[in-house]
């Protein structure tokens, strides 16, 4: 009936869903590293912390889409507009993160990349060779409704997707959907 209660209905499903992702993440990690659950900003672990390093690159390949078709970032239709944030951006960037990120840090950490701390924070070796990783994954193609197209393009069509939609030339708005 109004945005605020859908918005809110929304939120209250993505909670849950979120909820049950990091669980799942944390017992198949439990195997190979201390995982106790996702924190965001001010992680001081390795696995959030590798996993903010690699959101914050998501973020500017997001931003960079949004701001090529025209939008304004700061205009959202998920995320309740707050003044300064880019919540078009935390609108769009969702549907990126586990194929972008998640991908390619639950990999590494399976695969025994030796990623390190330097204190609280990641290594210089580390955060480089995550950005390495996570742009790789980013310039990789992958089949996208009948096309192959590098994961980034994705990004770039979903933005236009998402203008087509708010200016009322497509009737709907359906999200990126990657394979594991």
């Amino acid at each position: 009936p109004d945005p605020d209660t859908l918005r809110g209905k929304l939120f209250s499903i993505e909670g849950r869903a979120a909820a049950a992702y990091w669980d799942i993440v944390k017992t198949l990690l439990d195997e190979v590293i201390v995982f106790e659950g996702r924190t965001g900003k001010g992680a001081t672990d390795l696995i959030n912390s590798l996993l903010n390093y690699g959101y914050g690159i998501l973020y500017t390949k997001v931003w960079n889409a949004v701001q090529r078709v025209g939008l304004n970032p700061y205009i959202s239709f998920l995320h309740k507009p707050q003044e300064g944030k880019p919540t078009l951006v935390f609108d769009l960037i969702e549907e990126f993160r586990p194929q972008a990120v998640d991908r390619v840090v639950f990999s590494q950490i399976n695969s025994g990349v030796a990623f390190k701390m330097d204190g609280t924070l990641l290594s210089d070796e580390t955060r480089k060779r995550l950005a390495e990783e996570v742009l790789e994954r980013m310039n990789a193609f992958e089949t996208f409704r009948g096309r192959r197209m590098r994961l980034v393009d994705i990004m770039h069509e979903q933005a236009q997707n998402a203008a087509a939609f708010l200016l009322g030339r497509k009737s709907s708005y359906a999200p990126y959907l990657g394979k594991w």
